[in-house]
């Protein structure tokens, strides 16, 4: 056994409680490759000499560099993103589903697109200037507060 410090990554597996001694065993699994490394740091276990052990909880592994980071991404604002865009984003917003005097998004994705005679928010991507129109009247209208006429 050395005295040096030592770290060695386990797998936390099972916890037991020994109340006649008055302590939870708490056991990891270790990788068998790393077996005679770890009982060189900290020797065979024995109750006359207990080893001090210090146990911290790992973070799950990093994110591949393929998958950017939500940090690195730039935030776009809503005016800059395709109406459908904002339209879906608006649905989910809870103070928009109340604006709109509904209780889901879901029914205020309905109620949307029956108001503006849509199928598919993705209409007002350039296939119905209309629809367009009366969207950016509604979403203005939510803006500025204003009671939402049914």
């Amino acid at each position: 056994m050395t005295d040096r410090p030592a770290i060695f990554e386990a797998d936390f597996v099972d916890l037991a409680f020994k109340p006649g001694l008055k302590v939870a065993r708490v056991s990891f699994d270790l990788p068998i490759e790393y077996a005679a490394s770890f009982l060189q740091a900290f020797g065979a276990p024995d109750r006359v000499s207990p080893v001090k052990c210090a146990i911290a909880r790992l973070m799950d592994k990093a994110p591949t560099e393929a998958a950017p980071k939500e940090q690195d991404k730039p935030r776009r604002h809503l005016k800059e993103m395709p109406l459908s865009q904002q339209c879906a984003l608006m649905c989910s917003d809870p103070r928009f589903i109340e604006w709109l005097g509904c209780e889901t998004e879901a029914e205020a994705t309905e109620v949307i697109k029956s108001k503006l005679r849509i199928q598919s928010r993705r209409e007002l991507d350039g296939h119905s200037f209309d629809a367009a129109t009366s969207w950016k009247a509604i979403h203005t209208s939510f803006e500025l507060g204003e009671a939402y006429i049914r």
